[in-house]
């Protein structure tokens, strides 16, 4: 996470240096989420069949070589084909990255190691920004992707000698029942899945990185710096409550701490809406901070539960992180027509009204599912 922090800010101005036009910029970004799409479920199922470690190292390694070729790329098309390929290695590595802490823990105490996880997330990507930032003054646009690759060989070192392998011996495999199930996706606990993981995603790509900043800027007057620190006391404040949102999603069932979760979101996304203003923008980052806390190692935790009932962690947790990245692929372009439509607001209520709709869903969807499967047992 570090490294994709240390990139996301000047990847952009890395692009331009080709002068080629926006759209294409455009591509040079979302070519990594694409390839996450596409790769995060069969990811997971070759964690299934290979094992987890041998697919991390693979992701590890492919994210370092695409990251030097991508420093080193002549044009705009050599640089958005390496991003891709960088978007295969990071589905890869961080998609059974989570299937080895559902590995590793039981129901009992996942959510408070999912929450150990986050917080590696968290402290990547409030370090790399500023990492990648001042790379790029001293050094140079490509210097950043140099020091990525050089910290990927180092996570690829570190799979290779101090990651155990934990995919389940051959009778636990067979007892569970083969590692792709035939699959309805109109099953309750993947209809649950989708709508929680696409409306949260959704409104972190829509409403929290693509409209909140511009509101920040034309509404607020912030500078970029200013903008910055709201987004680094999100980070901290989801920090400062993630260690005991983890636990409690244990205590208390993954469900009771999503849906207060999205809540909490939409109700951040409507503070915004309702007062554009510096504080307005300040109190949305600390809202939006609290409600990532909660559901930030409860998501995962409730991918990681649907396990036995999708064919494995490796599906579960395939299908968890494919529909969050639809959300962030449809978030920012979505909302961005609705304010280009109907103004900033417009976009932040319809934002708020989907985040309201979405926990009603879960909610029913998440109890159906507990329901036939206590039915079974």
């Amino acid at each position: 996470m570090a490294g994709q922090g240390i990139i996301s800010p000047i990847l952009p101005l890395y692009a331009e240096t080709f002068q080629v036009n926006v759209a294409l910029v455009g591509m040079a970004v979302s070519g990594f989420g694409l390839a996450r799409l596409l790769l995060n479920i069969p990811s997971g199922l070759a964690a299934g069949a290979f094992g987890r470690r041998p697919i991390m190292l693979a992701g590890a390694v492919v994210f370092a070589v695409a990251n030097l070729f991508a420093g080193m790329a002549g044009d705009i098309w050599s640089l958005i084909f390496w991003r891709f390929v960088s978007g295969a290695g990071s589905a890869a590595f961080q998609t059974v990255g989570h299937v080895v802490v559902a590995d590793l823990s039981t129901p009992e105490n996942r959510g408070r190691l999912m929450a150990y996880y986050e917080i590696s997330f968290l402290a990547g990507v409030s370090l790399g920004p500023t990492v990648g930032g001042f790379m790029a003054e001293w050094f140079g646009y490509a210097s950043p992707f140099y020091l990525v690759a050089i910290l990927s060989t180092i996570g690829a070192l570190w799979t290779l000698l101090g990651i155990p392998e934990t995919r389940p011996d051959q009778r636990s495999r067979a007892a569970e029942g083969p590692l792709w199930q035939p699959l309805s996706l109109l099953q309750p606990a993947l209809l649950a899945l989708f709508v929680v993981a696409m409306a949260t995603f959704f409104a972190r790509a829509g409403a929290m990185l693509s409209i909140a900043p511009l509101v920040a800027s034309q509404r607020a007057g912030l500078t970029p710096a200013q903008i910055g620190m709201v987004f680094t006391g999100m980070v901290a404040t989801q920090m400062v409550f993630v260690p005991f949102t983890g636990p409690l999603a244990d205590r208390i069932g993954r469900r009771r701490m999503l849906v207060p979760s999205m809540l909490v979101k939409g109700l951040a996304i409507l503070v915004l809406a309702a007062s554009p203003t510096a504080w307005g923008f300040i109190l949305f980052g600390l809202l939006t901070g609290l409600s990532t806390a909660m559901g930030g190692p409860a998501l995962p935790a409730y991918a990681a539960d649907v396990a036995s009932r999708v064919g494995g962690a490796g599906m579960s947790m395939g299908l968890y992180r494919t529909y969050g990245d639809v959300g962030m692929l449809l978030g920012g372009p979505a909302l961005g027509w609705i304010a280009d439509e109907a103004g900033f607001e417009g976009a932040l209520l319809s934002n708020a009204a989907l985040m309201a709709v979405a926990a009603a869903l879960f909610w029913i969807l998440s109890r159906g599912a507990e329901k036939a499967a206590g039915s079974r047992q």
